[in-house]
């Protein structure tokens, strides 16, 4: 017997088995206690794919690299891609409203200051079909993407020129979807004074060599009105009531995976997605004060818009003893039909024909 300080709760012998409490930290994981001669848990670093095209720590990355993972964007309570990013330093997302006749109802994505036609907007590290205007680009392009497939988004702050073009100067935004796993159903709702929506996603688990998951989504986007009033520097008098684009959109899609379970671990991987929305937009009654002559241009102004993309997408996977290979081939095409009307009066006649056919271009 070992002889024990006052206070102490017993004895110990040699036939004791000491147990040690471990507390181990890994590149910021959670800490967790372990007992000697348990199989010890490690858990692996953070990596990212984004900044050099192949995975690498995020800690030893030397781009300025931020990691958006799914509990991050659960416990914010985003309901889309777009109010993700606002977890993102340095992001600055600028909704269209009033006099943003080009971009209402969309979200333009700037990056450290860039425009929204220098920020590269990535699935998975494909390209996506998208409108190419300096105001319209990645304007749309995030309400295309469900929430419910999104597993993270990584995002590299600065300058990616020479690896991605020069779209993107600003940064690049990848956003990485869930693979098919395990058997699962996902179920959401969610309501708001923007819009209600709902989306399904179900996962078969393995079967087989096959394991596929199937996603719809649907969204209402409410018209909201912003009072647009007064004189611009072209001396155009506005007086009435902008209302961004509202309407319905829906996605629907299959991303497939088959495991040829032989030595080199290949696997194929096959997605198709296909997205469609009409939305209506809304703008304010405005005219010209010619002397005493008050000229109208737009008067009950409104666009109907509708968009239409489908996705596709191919890529085989394999590792050897010292190397992992993949290779991708994917398909996006965007179609966008737009319709303009406006019940300004006709000026054919009371103009002169040059004045008439100016009004004509600017104002249809």
């Amino acid at each position: 017997m070992m002889n024990q300080p006052r206070g102490s709760r017993g004895s110990i012998n040699k036939k004791n088995i000491i147990k040690k409490a471990v507390l181990l930290s890994m590149g910021g994981a959670l800490l967790m206690p372990i007992s000697s001669g348990a199989e010890e848990v490690y858990s692996l670093p953070e990596m990212v794919v984004t900044a050099e095209k192949m995975p690498v720590e995020s800690k030893k990355e030397p781009q300025a690299v931020q990691v958006v993972d799914q509990k991050e964007i659960e416990s914010l309570g985003a309901v889309n891609a777009t109010q993700a990013l606002e977890l993102v330093t340095g992001i600055n997302l600028s909704s269209g409203k009033a006099g943003s006749t080009a971009s209402m109802g969309g979200t333009q994505v700037m990056l450290r200051g860039m425009n929204t036609n220098q920020v590269l907007i990535l699935v998975d590290g494909r390209r996506m079909a998208d409108e190419d205007t300096s105001q319209t680009k990645n304007a749309y392009l995030l309400s295309r993407i469900p929430l419910s497939t999104i597993d993270k988004i990584e995002v590299v702050r600065g300058p990616s020129g020479a690896m991605y073009g020069s779209d993107g100067m600003g940064g690049v935004i990848n956003i990485i979807t869930k693979k098919p796993d395990k058997e699962e159903t996902v179920l959401g709702f969610h309501t708001g004074e923007a819009e209600w929506g709902e989306d399904l996603r179900y996962t078969t688990g393995k079967l087989g060599r096959w394991n596929s998951s199937f996603h719809y989504s649907t969204a209402k986007v409410r018209p909201l009105s912003y009072r647009n009033q007064g004189t611009d520097e072209r001396g155009i008098i506005t007086d009435g009531w902008d209302v961004p684009g509202y309407g319905r959109r829906q996605e629907i899609g299959l991303d497939t995976v088959y495991g040829f379970e032989n030595r080199n671990e290949n696997k194929v991987r096959f997605g198709v997605n296909y997205f469609d929305e009409s939305m209506l937009t809304r703008f304010a009654d405005g005219g010209m004060q010619m002397g005493w002559l008050y000229l109208p241009l737009q008067k009950d102004d409104r666009s109907r818009i509708d968009r239409h993309e489908t996705d596709t997408f191919l890529t085989y996977t394999g590792k050897t003893d010292r190397n992992e290979y993949e290779g991708s081939v994917s398909y996006s095409r965007l179609t966008k039909n737009s319709k303009t009307s406006n019940d300004r009066p006709d000026f054919t006649g009371i103009l002169p024909p040059f004045v008439n056919s100016m009004l004509d271009t600017l104002y249809p």
